[in-house]
């Protein structure tokens, strides 16, 4: 569930983050620091309404959840049409590390009938036969090929292309997925979730808390970004709140035109970071996040990969004094400064700029500068992308469209994302039941332009679930280092137990 709120923010994001590595940063409060003039935003909430909307997900809690989607092809060309192009069903306990998930995709991502990638089918079904009586209460596990649809509202009946249907289980933080080289006869690979997590040093109890630890400043982030671009509505009638995803992109966007147009010769790096709403949306993005906790997570990184122990905690070797001789003690962070406070006073450090081998502050530096063109070319370079932008409809209220990019797929060049909304569904006592997304998507589809209705929801239940698909017999390939080949095992033996899974 969090990583599929953090594609969205990020899709919301996207054009901050590419136009922020354009323009390398954003403005300042007063003209005289470069800017010709602030920008600031524009919040629909009042700030103690945007708090009582906050603070409806600061109690959620779920034991499992459940997932429904597809996306279905609505037109191709200029022929109404009515085909599946992709489905996916699941549910899953977040404790105990189980879960069923079910997917079918269109041939049309796969080529012809010749293409290799048709060994992608399986059929499990036949280990399943006896395990009946002691079943899920979803679903089969059947991995078989399903036959044509008929649909389409102009020009008679449409063939549908196959779908390629496949199921993977998790079972005890174990996940079990097909092996497509063997796929015909269902035989299973296999990899310990756990075990993949060493590397990172992390357990799974800290990502199942991380997961859910994080669904609140998520969903305020979201918030806080639709409520100063008028894509945010409350219904409290029905108990939802809905962001519109493409609204929300137009109006970041809008306040990048209005500061990339304001940038002067003369605006700084700082000078652009302190730019009102540029200083909004950081802080929006850092959340309640304090120096201390970001020179820690930084300083982790540095000293080999981790993250100086959990953000906020103080079991770190980071934590502790920092002798005065060491470089580093001239860029520690004070005592409960904020993330933003610290990263602009390191901006206009001396001490900070001679630690990273400049020979001036970094804040000081000019924008344009950067670009590594002469003032008046870099304005025109600035202003110019946004011009662009502007003039080819790439971002409007209602669409996002991707242009076409050296080394891009056909099929990507000109997709469009449009009317895409966010949903979130509470019950009367504000527990939240499911989130929803839904949109269309138009792509190019074997050399035809296409359309499709994109559709996807979780639900949320404070109950586990049970009558997960039944398992334990299904063949495993395993490697067996002692005598260097693959051997066969059940998901039983995998897993140690003599029930059936």
């Amino acid at each position: 569930m969090k990583k599929l709120k953090k594609a969205l923010i990020c899709a919301a994001a996207c054009v901050t983050a590419c136009s922020f590595t354009a323009l390398t940063a954003c403005t300042e409060n007063k003209p005289n620091t470069g800017l010709s003039s602030d920008v600031t935003v524009s919040q629909k909430l009042s700030a103690s309404e945007l708090d009582a909307q906050i603070s409806r997900f600061n109690s959620q809690s779920a034991s499992s959840f459940t997932v429904s989607g597809e996306v279905n092809l609505t037109r191709m060309g200029e022929e109404a049409v009515d085909i599946a192009f992709a489905t996916i069903s699941a549910k899953a306990n977040l404790e105990g590390g189980n879960a069923d998930i079910a997917l079918a995709i269109n041939s049309l991502f796969f080529g012809d009938e010749e293409s290799p990638n048709h060994d992608f089918e399986y059929t499990p079904s036949t280990q399943a036969e006896g395990e009946a009586e002691a079943g899920g209460e979803e679903g089969t596990g059947e991995g078989t090929e399903t036959g044509t649809e008929e649909g389409g509202e102009e020009g008679g009946e449409v063939e549908a292309p196959e779908m390629m249907e496949m199921s993977v289980f998790i079972r005890d933080w174990v996940a079990f997925y097909p092996n497509t080289d063997e796929a015909v006869d269902g035989v299973f690979n296999y990899k310990s979730l756990a075990d993949s997590l060493n590397g990172s040093g992390m357990t799974i109890d800290e990502v199942v808390s991380q997961l859910t630890g994080g669904f609140v400043q998520d969903n305020a982030t979201l918030l806080k970004i639709a409520n100063t671009t008028d894509s945010i509505v409350v219904d409290e009638a029905e108990h939802t709140v809905t962001f519109n995803i493409n609204k929300m992109v137009y109006g970041l966007y809008d306040y990048i035109k209005q500061i990339a147009n304001n940038i002067t010769e003369t605006t700084t790096v700082s000078g652009l970071l302190k730019c009102s709403a540029v200083k909004y949306y950081l802080e929006t993005f850092l959340g309640d996040m304090t120096g201390e906790q970001l020179f820690e997570t930084v300083m982790g990184v540095i000293a080999g990969g981790g993250t100086g122990g959990e953000i906020g905690g103080t079991n770190t070797p980071f934590a502790a004094d920092i002798a005065e001789e060491n470089p580093l003690a001239a860029i520690m962070p004070n005592q409960g400064e904020k993330a933003y406070d610290y990263i602009m006073r390191m901006l206009d450090s001396q001490e900070f700029a001679t630690i990273t081998g400049a020979e001036t502050p970094i804040g000081a530096t000019k924008i344009v500068e950067m670009i590594g063109e002469d003032a008046a070319q870099a304005l025109d370079i600035i202003k110019g992308t946004v011009a662009m932008v502007e003039q080819t409809k790439m971002i409007t209220e209602t669409s996002l469209t991707i242009p076409q990019m050296p080394g891009m797929a056909p099929a990507m060049a000109g997709t469009s994302i449009s009317d895409m909304k966010l949903v979130y569904t509470f019950d009367e006592q504000d527990v939240l039941q499911s989130v929803g997304i839904n949109g269309k998507v138009g792509m190019t589809v074997e050399g035809t332009a296409a359309e499709m209705e994109v559709s996807l929801t979780v639900a949320f239940a404070a109950e586990a679930i049970t009558g997960f698909e039944n398992i334990g017999s299904y063949t495993v390939n395993v490697y067996d280092e002692t005598e260097s080949t693959m051997i066969v095992k059940t998901v039983n033996e995998i897993l140690g137990k003599t029930t059936k899974q």
